[in-house]
């Protein structure tokens, strides 16, 4: 979360307590709103934030 947080262009928050469940949005409304537009193309065509975030994935690294 801290590194999310970090980014300045993400906010990473703790939703569900009980099973730790972090939700991620971008701390921008209207680049969150194109964020989520651009899920069908995320593979071939990644929002910057899909960017942002995979940098400092695990997963995405």
């Amino acid at each position: 979360m801290a590194a999310v947080n970090a980014t300045g262009v993400l906010k990473a928050v703790v939703d569900n307590p009980a099973t730790g469940h972090v939700s991620v949005f971008a701390t921008n409304p209207v680049h969150h709103k194109a964020w989520i537009a651009s899920r069908p193309d995320a593979e071939s065509n990644p929002y910057y934030l899909t960017i942002v975030l995979k940098s400092i994935s695990i997963k995405g690294r």
